[in-house]
């Protein structure tokens, strides 16, 4: 792709080209949206003739608002001095290409509608596109056909020429016959051309064509109407009036031939049933070409390639059509009495007065979008145009017919052009006859005009209602768009506090309904929905600062690390938790080994569960927590097992920070499912698997640094001759964390799920507790207060009795973690 650059755009990709220009997309920087350009080729730049025209395509578009036409955003000279223009980008694809894939009546119906209004209203202002294709039919998002393409429209009657009469300029496929000749055309040249599309389409064929362009232009002349398939035959009547030969026998106006479409699509005839009468091109007999004839078009046509290879110019080429029409004159004459003696007689009817055109009205002045390219004789975009005569062309009471207008008739014709402009999405756009400009002239010339005032307020609730729709269809770079030029449409307002007082409750609303979506995402563990959520948010008003807290939160939720609390029904909060990753270990404190994948993510609380904790859960569900607890795991005769030791008394001294013990393994249970109904998640205990996947971080010489083991303070044989002050448990969080879990090594040993076994022998090698052991008693992990060196490692497995509680065994929990809820099934 050529380098262009053109201030305000970041061009993207080419999206085609022609003789005159290529065609880019790319984004425009001041709203934030996609636009077609259209660049004037540099070959044709130095050609004052083609430059002209470049710009009044531009200037004949910009003069034409209509939902069916293409809108014009801005024009202007790139760095290399080449003339372009910026439009609506219609991504939905051009005509030609839904004809190859088939088009059903009433699609064909709908989009020759479209155009013909289009059509229509170009015409009503005295323009005639002269180049209607199915290249030139676009879709926007919506599937709204778009008239493209004026570089060859040119004003009935104007007085600037560009072409000359006598050269036929177009598409040859779809010309009429006197474009084809080179003659004055008019609206009923462009409603032919629309015949020979929608013929097209009906048949997948173009009905004429011919070796070169010169052969399919001598079709379009002399050949006859061809039939339609039996099939469509409903639509022959509609076929034989677009593509009369003469114009005085076609459609008078495209509402005419619109008229004919609607009384199609309401299930009735075409408009047109009538006989045609024997015409030289239109009888349904095929007439036959005289030989003769025949050879010498196709001389000429020869003579004419000829003479453009040898760079004759238009001379040759005008007698070359100068030929042509005397051929088309014989012609004529010919078919008259060339057709078979026997041919039946053919009924004809009187031929119809010629219907005239509607009136057309004068163009109403152009106006460019860029105020360094002004268009003679019109005033500055910013200025009151002083001479602008009425826009609608409706007389005010008391006005005078003659002389200028009054200022009150002015008033009042641009209140009336705003709104009609309001109800045509003429907000903003195109400069100098959008509803805006029409209201700003209004309050220069009246600053306290009630009316004025509230077409502003109109214009900037209608971007909010497209606003809307744009977001609702997911469209939300539009939506982001739209909501900006709300913004300045009320910054222009005189009381501008109100309207953008309005536009940041729109915006203040948007984000909370999507704030409020991630949040309750993530209750539900949807990360993924959260993330899209504030995506979303972010696109439509990315300086909210509650987006970017939350973002935070979701993009580490559930990742390595992650910490939370649940919280419970009762208003507190759960244990702290922390998400642990997929992770390999090796299994050890046996005399075996056995390697074990844990392959999902899971989470752990960062502390053993506490007094207070626990705490909790006895007086939310009433449970009796018996006796009978041993002290430091012994038994015997000297009164180690007490009945009237329990978690509230274990004969040591705790707070409510530090970790419960004398809880028996069913306590424990009854714990995690109590946890598990208060919050609405899967909590239990740890496997051993991942008990030991975690403590293997532990370091062995962990004494006073990270383990509340035996030591000095305790003293006895054995003890580690450190010092961390506590003579049995410690508060939890008191010693530092292995890899943010606190307490691993030390201070209580902790039930675990698995089944008491002696061997890694039969383990599933997963992250799942082992249950095919002696399931009357359970596995017990890690080191206590009461450890002395004799444990010299933090991997420690023992087993007891399910009811067995000592006041040097506590637990922590886990939890599952989902999986992420099916869509519209998110917790709140």
């Amino acid at each position: 792709m050529a380098r262009v650059t053109i201030p305000g755009y970041t061009i993207e990709r080419e999206l085609g080209s022609g003789g005159m220009a290529k065609v880019y997309l790319a984004i425009q920087h001041s709203l934030e949206r996609k636009v077609a350009l259209k660049v004037m080729s540099p070959i044709l730049a130095a050609d004052e003739s083609f430059s002209k025209r470049f710009l009044r395509e531009a200037r004949t578009i910009a003069g034409l608002t209509h939902p069916n036409i293409v809108a014009i955003y801005e024009v202007g000279v790139t760095v290399d001095n080449l003339h372009f223009f910026a439009m609506q980008h219609l991504p939905g694809g051009d005509f030609a290409s839904r004809m190859r894939e088939g088009v059903s009546e009433a699609e064909l119906r709908r989009v020759l509608g479209g155009i013909g209004r289009a059509l229509g209203f170009a015409h009503e202002r005295g323009f005639v596109h002269r180049d209607v294709t199915p290249a030139n039919i676009l879709f926007d998002p919506t599937g709204n056909p778009v008239l493209t393409d004026f570089g060859i429209a040119r004003a009935v009657g104007g007085s600037t020429r560009i072409t000359h009469t006598g050269v036929s300029i177009g598409t040859s496929i779809y010309m009429s016959p006197e474009q084809a000749r080179g003659a004055e055309v008019d609206a009923r040249s462009d409603l032919y051309s629309l015949g020979v599309l929608a013929y097209e389409a009906l048949t997948g064929d173009v009905p004429y064509k011919g070796a070169d362009s010169f052969a399919v232009a001598y079709a379009h002349v002399f050949e006859p109407i061809p039939r339609l398939p039996t099939e469509r035959g409903n639509w022959q009547g509609l076929i034989d009036k677009a593509l009369a030969k003469d114009p005085r026998d076609r459609y008078g106006s495209a509402e005419e031939f619109c008229a004919a479409l609607s009384a199609m699509g309401a299930g009735g005839e075409s408009a047109t049933t009538q006989k045609m009468a024997t015409l030289p091109g239109s009888s349904s007999k095929e007439l036959v070409r005289p030989a003769a004839v025949t050879q010498l078009v196709e001389a000429v046509g020869k003579r004419m390639k000829r003479s453009q290879g040898q760079g004759f110019g238009p001379k040759l080429a005008l007698g070359a059509l100068a030929l042509v029409a005397v051929l088309a004159l014989g012609y004529g004459v010919y078919s008259q009495w060339a057709q078979p003696d026997d041919s039946a007689p053919v009924a004809t009817t009187a031929d119809p007065p010629a219907p005239s055109l509607k009136p057309v009205r004068p163009a109403p002045p152009l106006v460019t979008v860029d105020p360094d390219v002004p268009v003679e004789g019109q005033p500055p975009v910013d200025a009151i145009p002083t001479d602008y005569p009425l826009v609608d062309g409706e007389p005010v009471e008391g006005q005078s017919p003659v002389g200028p207008p009054s200022r009150e008739a002015q008033l009042a014709g641009w209140l009336r052009a705003s709104e009609r402009a309001t109800a045509e999405l003429r907000l903003t756009t195109p400069a100098g006859s959008s509803a805006v400009d029409f209201q700003r002239w209004v309050l220069q010339l009246d600053p306290e005009n009630a009316k004025a005032q509230e077409g502003i307020g109109a214009v900037v609730e209608r971007y909010l209602d497209l606003a809307r729709t744009a977001r609702d269809e997911q469209r939300l770079e539009d939506a982001r768009s739209l909501i900006e030029r709300a913004r300045q449409v009320a910054a222009e307002h005189p009381a501008p506090v109100t309207l953008q007082q309005r536009i940041n409750e729109q915006e203040t609303d948007w984000v909370g309904v999507l704030i409020g979506r991630a949040e309750g995402a993530l209750k539900g563990w949807d990360r993924t929905t959260a993330l899209a959520a504030l995506d979303e948010a972010a696109q439509l008003v990315p300086t909210d600062p509650r987006i970017a807290s939350l973002r935070q939160q979701a993009e580490g939720f559930a990742q390595q690390g992650f910490a939370f609390r649940d919280a419970l029904s009762s208003g507190s909060q759960g244990p702290q938790m922390v998400v642990v990753a997929p992770r390999q270990v090796t299994l050890g404190g046996a005399r075996d080994s056995k390697s074990v994948r844990l392959g999902k993510p899971f989470a752990v609380a960062t502390t053993e569960v506490t007094r207070g904790q626990f705490a909790r859960f006895v007086q939310a569900t009433g449970r009796q927590i018996g006796g009978n607890c041993r002290d430091r795991e012994r038994t015997g005769l000297f009164g180690a097992v007490k009945s009237s030791r329990t978690w509230r008394e274990p004969d040591i001294q705790q707070g409510d920070d530090h970790p419960v013990v004398c809880v028996d393994f069913d306590d424990a249970q009854a714990y995690v499912r109590w946890l598990g109904q208060e919050t609405g998640h899967v909590y239990r205990l740890l496997s051993e698997s991942e008990w030991q996947a975690l403590a293997a971080r532990v370091p062995a010489e962990a004494a006073c640094k990270v383990a509340n083991l035996s030591d000095r303070t305790r003293g006895g044989r054995g003890s580690f001759t450190c010092s961390d002050g506590f003579e049995a448990t410690a508060p939890v969080r008191q010693l530092g964390a292995s890899g943010g879990l606190y307490d691993l090594d030390g201070n209580v040993r902790e039930w675990v799920q698995d089944c008491s076994n002696e061997s890694h022998a039969g383990h599933p090698g997963n992250a799942q507790p082992r249950l095919n052991g002696d399931c009357t008693e359970r596995m017990v992990m890690g080191r206590a207060w009461h450890s002395d060196q004799e444990e010299s490692t933090p991997i420690q497995r023992k087993a007891f009795k399910s009811n067995v509680r000592s006041n040097t065994i506590g637990f922590r929990v886990a939890m599952t973690m989902p999986d992420g809820p099916p869509a519209g099934q998110l917790r709140q």
